[in-house]
């Protein structure tokens, strides 16, 4: 059944001008700025189709050790997360979602913006109460 819907969903997309050229394009720069030994922000520009199509809200993937850690669909271009592992190294991808390309269904990107791999700082013994703030230590931390 489902070999069966696939070229009238190709179809539908075509017909309504969404080509494969417009989500090549449709990858964009992820950039990352570490916080806190656990929370990052994300932030991206938005993706705008030829047609003056754009994302309706963005699924955000981030991976360590080739495993899904962190997810999140948020409607903003901007997204702080603190679910993260200090030490661990991590790559996030962001996938718009298009709610309005085909009546009653959204459409999620193959193609995603891609930020750097970056690594979580490790806490030492000594600040291990602490939490560590735009490069300043304050706060409490638990492990």
């Amino acid at each position: 059944m489902q070999r069966e819907c696939l070229p009238l969903f190709v179809v539908l997309l075509s017909s309504l001008g969404f080509s494969a050229s417009e989500t090549e394009k449709s990858s964009f720069d992820v950039k990352t700025e570490v916080l806190s030994p656990t929370t990052v922000r994300l932030s991206w520009v938005d993706f705008e189709g030829e047609h003056g199509t754009s994302a309706s809200r963005f699924r955000v993937l981030c991976t360590a050790d080739g495993k899904l850690a962190v997810e999140a669909a948020i409607s903003r271009k901007e997204v702080e997360l603190g679910t993260f592992i200090p030490g661990k190294e991590y790559t996030c991808e962001v996938h718009p979602i298009w709610g309005k390309i085909v009546e009653g269904m959204e459409v999620v990107s193959a193609n995603p913006g891609i930020s750097k791999p970056f690594t979580m700082p490790k806490l030492d013994e000594a600040d291990k109460g602490k939490l560590l703030t735009n490069g300043k230590m304050s706060g409490t931390f638990l492990l």
